[in-house]
């Protein structure tokens, strides 16, 4: 018997920090990566070091679908009100103009 687990999507502030951590953390460790190329770094931290620089962008970059799948999901119920708001205001102003029954 399969079990299978379902995630529910992060808030729409929270997919944006996921992404920028992602690309922090990419640069960061490409930046680590360069340095310990061009310094002369120990031989035996190199592999050390390259095994972090790949191993924490791919931890960092196990969220990211999940903060793409929040943000296309927020982008689209923005656009969902927007329209019902272009919707509504357009019933609004076919209404006809009538004066108030207490005179306001």
């Amino acid at each position: 018997m399969e079990v299978m687990t379902t995630r529910s999507l992060p808030t729409p502030q929270r997919a944006v920090r996921i992404c920028v951590v992602a690309a922090v953390t990419a640069v960061t460790c490409a930046g680590l990566v360069c340095a310990a190329a061009l310094a002369p770094a120990p031989a035996v931290l190199m592999p050390f070091i390259v095994a972090v620089c790949v191993a924490c962008p791919m931890l960092v970059a196990w969220d990211l679908p999940g903060a793409a799948a929040a943000l296309r999901r927020h982008r689209a119920g923005v656009a969902d009100n927007a329209r019902a708001l272009v919707e509504l205001r357009a019933a609004l102003s076919e209404l006809p103009e009538t004066r108030h029954p207490l005179g306001f």
